[in-house]
């Protein structure tokens, strides 16, 4: 399968390069500019699409994709092209009429945009995800068991996540919780002084105060009814 994904890739970047060069060759003749212009637009528009297509529903999300993300930036940045796939309408409406915020709202984005996907993966609006989103019966049974956080992980890299909690403990001195992460559509230990914002149910959901998490996931814990210790449960997702 990967190699069918970058066949199709190299597929894509050699007709951007051919119309390049036909672009480049034929500079003084008008029929071979408009040809190079269009192989490399339908060469880009591919790669926008094999990019597309590769993005999956994990965890009854539909998970948008840095890669196209970017992709949309670097080609159709200066008219929102990124804004109108993370569901910025208006903001990619503001950027077609001041060619991305004369510019400097495009670079500013460079910097931004792998924040602005994680923070729409985290929460994607409702009316897009409509049968993703439909509660559950664990969510109707633990709805406090779903919750948005901002967190760092190992590296000091920050990311929003939205979570399902499976299990709380304490390992030494630190408090751990398993969870599910829509995001990594996989399940995930966070360490729980990483957690610098915690938010019920969603990131407009009510918000838990800091030195409250640990009576939060405590709670939460207590009311899964499993009685694993924590040298059971210490290592088997992997931590971020």
């Amino acid at each position: 399968m990967k190699s069918g994904i970058f066949d199709r890739i190299s597929t894509c970047l050699a007709i951007i390069i051919v119309g390049l060069v036909i672009v480049t060759v034929g500079a003084e003749n008008d029929d071979a500019i408009s040809i190079g212009i269009l192989l490399v637009l339908a060469g880009i528009i591919l790669l926008i699409r094999v990019s597309v297509k590769r993005e999956k529903e994990k965890g009854g999300v539909i998970i948008k994709s840095k890669t196209t993300a970017y992709l949309l930036w670097l080609f159709f940045g200066i008219f929102g092209g990124h804004k109108f796939y993370l569901n910025k309408i208006g903001m990619g409406v503001v950027y077609i009429f001041t060619g991305g915020l004369l510019i400097i709202g495009w670079i500013v984005d460079l910097f931004t945009l792998g924040r602005q996907v994680d923070q729409y993966n985290a929460n994607p609006p409702a009316s897009l995800n409509q049968n993703s989103w439909k509660p559950s019966r664990r969510q109707e049974t633990d709805p406090d068991k779903f919750v948005f956080i901002s967190y760092e992980d190992a590296e000091g890299s920050y990311s929003d996540r939205l979570i399902e909690v499976h299990r709380f403990y304490k390992k030494g001195d630190e408090a751990y919780i398993d969870a599910y992460c829509f995001i990594r559509g996989d399940d995930r230990t966070f360490r729980v002084d990483r957690i610098f914002n915690l938010q019920v149910g969603s990131k407009n959901g009510p918000e838990v105060a800091p030195y409250d998490y640990n009576k939060y996931f405590s709670q939460l814990f207590k009311k899964s009814g499993r009685k694993k210790s924590a040298e059971d449960l210490a290592g088997q997702a992997a931590e971020d």
